[in-house]
């Protein structure tokens, strides 16, 4: 097993819909925590109908490979479904990338250390 990436701390991201790719970035904030391979944290975003909206993260770190689901904390429809990641952490620890999915959708994701 390779040895763990440090991840704790403060994140921005975007995402983009493999549907809709010419809808641009979807940018979010995150802070990370991990202890023993334990990934949890909370992300916030802009809202699809203005202001922000939060979630919380939970999984796993193994090595360089990161998986974790987002659930909105929110009891709008149209953040009913838990957001499924899986990405790779960059060899300097400072960047993470990789995809999402949904049920009925997808994309990329991509995050940069701020801290």
């Amino acid at each position: 097993m390779s040895e763990r990436a440090e991840i704790r701390g403060l994140w921005n991201g975007s995402f983009q819909y493999s549907s809709s790719a010419d809808v641009g970035d979807f940018p979010f904030k995150a802070k990370i925590v991990e202890k023993d391979g334990d990934v949890s944290g909370l992300i916030i975003e802009d809202s699809l109908s203005g202001g922000t909206v939060k979630a919380e993260i939970k999984g796993r770190l193994d090595g360089r490979a990161i998986s974790f689901t987002k659930t909105y904390l929110t009891e709008k429809d149209h953040y009913a479904h838990a957001v499924q990641y899986e990405g790779q952490i960059s060899a300097d620890g400072t960047a993470i990338s990789g995809t999402w999915r949904l049920p009925h959708d997808g994309g990329t994701f991509s995050m940069i250390r701020s801290d």
